[in-house]
């Protein structure tokens, strides 16, 4: 699986502890899948697909500080257009440790659908993600 997105963001708020941002674009999906399977004397089967689809995307972006290192931050998109549905949350608390290091703890939930001719994935993903961020 490929997920590859272009957008674009506009600041509703940006103070330099508060940031939402409105976000449009477009992400384009490509899902690749061999199955082989054996079972003993039985014969071997194999089976391959692919697909791929463009969805238009929209959603907000932000981030607030509640301390001088630690901060909330979070974003949400919907779209469709390929898919029937594509969504996403995610949001999580970091720390900054310097100007350059920083950890989040998150959650993310993403969840797309798409039914095409005999290509069928409908999945809905949840859990837990612990994330470090180093910059140049």
């Amino acid at each position: 699986m490929r997920i590859l997105s272009f957008g674009a963001e506009w600041a509703l708020v940006d103070t330099p502890g508060t940031q939402l941002r409105a976000t449009a674009g477009v992400r384009r999906w490509q899902m690749d899948t061999d199955i082989n399977v054996s079972a003993g004397a039985l014969p071997a089967r194999s089976v391959s697909g692919s697909n791929d689809w463009w969805d238009g995307i929209v959603g907000f972006r932000g981030r607030q500080d509640i301390g001088d290192q630690t901060r909330l931050t979070g974003w949400s998109l919907v779209g469709g257009g390929g898919s029937e549905i594509m969504a996403g949350l995610f949001g999580g608390v970091g720390y900054r440790f310097s100007e350059k290091a920083s950890i989040i703890d998150s959650c993310r939930y993403p969840t797309v659908g798409r039914t095409d001719g005999s290509f069928a994935y409908h999945v809905d993903q949840k859990g837990l993600n612990l994330g470090l961020k180093f910059s140049i």
